[in-house]
């Protein structure tokens, strides 16, 4: 675990949702409707996170819960009353009108600590500047390189805001291979997404070339557990798309054992461009050589092929990022 200060016991608080009832009743409804939406449309990922009414990104509530759970000296409150709020550090993952609502109570000391996550402001001028507030003790970004560039726009707006990196865990016990990678490495799976899947003729035709079996799995049209399957039945994993936030499916893929070679995609070499940043965004920011490496060109991804050797993902995601650690991480930013 990682190392923080002095224990003491303490509330946090997670929220998603406003106090009043009535406005709770309609997020409810809200999600039932965006269930039916993304069912129609054949998104089975986002019809399966509306399952659950917490709201928000399901893979980041789900790892700050189990995490606190780890934390004995924390008594943790998910969408609790105004009452019950009090003196509570209060993290919003998501849903920018319940973070205009806790401001008022962190001015007045009625709350002790308010953080705000990666799904409330995109951007500093978001909602009336609503992350700028000097209440708002820090906004929580993913990676380093969303991180930059949120700074890199305060500053052109000439506004202030407290930005750390705070990365979700994952459940290393249910992201955990039966049996581990073969060493032949003669299985893969593709993960394509967006603009990706525009390189899946290469890929395959590459794949075939070099006698190795492969499975495709496009982005939305899936649940947890067919991803699952198909990491277990893979001994790699190829990831087309373009940039990553903080790329949880290759988190859960490193959990599984299985290392990713990532396609360093030319659509995200011109993401910062496009946006007149100088910072340069990431299709995987979290990629090291234990659990995995970049290619830019066919050739690349031949090398890495021919010359595949075994590394230590899941062993990376037991020192990093489990749904324990991101939780210490956590405590650690909040400085408890």
């Amino acid at each position: 675990m990682p190392k923080r200060d002095t224990i003491i016991a303490m509330k946090i608080a997670l929220t998603t949702k406003e106090f009043s009832a009535v406005k709770r009743a309609a997020k409810n409804i809200e999600r039932h409707f965006n269930y039916l939406k993304h069912t129609i449309r054949g998104d089975s990922f986002r019809a399966w996170t509306c399952t659950f009414d917490l709201g928000g990104h399901w893979d980041i509530t789900d790892s700050f819960i189990k995490g606190a759970g780890s934390f004995p000296d924390v008594e943790l409150l998910i969408n609790p009353t105004r009452k019950e709020i009090k003196d509570a550090v209060v993290f919003v993952p998501t849903n920018w009108r319940a973070l205009r609502e806790l401001i008022p109570l962190r001015r007045g000391g009625y709350i002790s600590g308010l953080y705000a996550g990666s799904d409330v402001c995109g951007t500093p001028e978001a909602h009336d500047f609503l992350i700028t507030d000097p209440a708002v003790d820090a906004l929580l970004l993913e990676s380093e390189w969303v991180k930059n560039i949120f700074d890199e726009r305060a500053a052109r707006l000439g506004c202030e805001v407290k930005v750390d990196v705070w990365a979700a865990g994952v459940d290393h016990n249910f992201w955990n291979a039966k049996k581990p990678a073969d060493m032949a490495f003669s299985k893969a799976l593709i993960y394509a997404k967006r603009s990706g899947i525009d390189m899946l003729p290469f890929v395959t035709s590459l794949l075939e070339k070099k006698n190795k079996q492969y499975q495709v799995l496009k982005y939305g049209g899936h649940l947890p557990r067919d991803y699952k399957a198909l990491l277990e039945q893979s001994d790699f994993v190829i990831i087309l798309g373009e940039s990553e936030t903080q790329g949880l499916a290759m988190f859960q893929a490193w959990s599984m054992g299985r290392q990713t070679l990532v396609y360093d995609s030319p659509v995200v070499w011109e993401l910062s461009r496009r946006r007149g940043m100088t910072v340069n965004a990431s299709p995987a920011p979290y990629l090291t050589p234990q659990n995995g490496a970049f290619w830019r060109n066919p050739d690349e991804l031949e090398y890495l092929l021919d010359s595949m050797s075994p590394r230590s993902p899941r062993q990376w995601i037991l020192d990093n990022y489990t749904n324990a650690w991101a939780f210490a991480n956590f405590l650690n930013i909040i400085k408890v």
